[in-house]
Parts: structure tokens; sequence; C-alpha cells
């Protein structure tokens, strides 16, 4: 059975999970608005994936993106929630590939390089990626509609 397909659209936000800090592990930063970004490690691929792992907001809300964690035997709390738009990636020369999770994640895609087999993420291109997403608060997380605000 083929998997289905949906149209990623340029104006599309994507939505990612982000673990809670350690004191010796930052995964948020300071955007320097006031606001807080995914740390640089957040949006970089291991060593083991050929993808980074994120959500289309319109079919995944962050609350889902949350709740999902406990179906892996993983607590939520202090996990957050960053976002960032597709033109981003695009901007970034990399392409977002819809991936769906049927039972967990009808939104889920992953983000990466255009050329199978082509070189994985660079630090450089993940850092600056990074730089673009924002860390959802509780409210923006409880009512996703408060999102698209972000990116006018």
């Amino acid at each position: 059975m083929s998997q289905p397909t949906q149209e990623i659209l340029s104006d599309d936000i994507l939505i990612r999970r982000v673990p809670p800090s350690s004191d010796s592990f930052a995964t948020v930063a300071p955007t320097g608005t006031g606001r807080l970004r995914a740390a640089s490690q957040m949006m970089s691929v291991r060593d083991n994936e050929d993808a980074l792992s994120c959500s289309l907001l319109r079919l995944t809300s962050p609350i889902q993106l949350l709740e999902n964690l406990r179906s892996q035997q993983i607590d939520p709390t202090g996990w957050q929630v960053c976002a960032f738009l597709v033109h981003d990636v695009h901007s970034l020369e990399f392409e977002v590939e819809f991936s769906p999770i049927t039972g967990s994640d009808i939104g889920h895609c992953g983000i990466r390089t255009p050329l199978q087999g082509g070189p994985k993420f660079q630090n450089a291109k993940a850092k600056r990626l990074a730089k673009l997403t924002i860390i959802l608060n509780e409210e923006e997380i409880r009512d996703p509609s408060r999102i698209h605000a972000l990116f006018k």
C-alpha cells in the first residue's frame, strides 16, 4: 500500500519537539527578542538518522506532538515545541518530505538533503535553521491559531 501524499507549501509551519535542558546541556537559546529558540544541536541530524523529524502544524498540533511522547513511555514534562517555516528550510537547500506515522503523527515529515546519499546536515546550516525557530509558549501550544502570527 502506498503512503498518502500531502502537498507541503512554502508558508506551512513545521513543529518539532525539544527535550528539556540539563545543567550540562542547553536545548534552547535566547533569540535577543525575549523569546527562546531551539539550540543548534536540536536541529541537527544524529549519526544514525537520515532526516530531521518534524510535523506539519496544520495536521499535528503541538499538544498532540507532546502527548505522543507518552506512547513512547516518555514523560512530556519539561519538553518544549519549536516552530519554523518550510520556506526557511527550503532557503537552506533542504527538502521537506511528508512521511506520516499511522496512529501517532499524521503530519510527520522529514527534513533532508536533496540528494539521496548526499552530504549530511552541515553544522552551519543546522545553526542557521535553529536561529529561525521559535519556542512556543503555553498559550501558543494550547491555541495553535496564535502561532501563525509569529511568522507574519
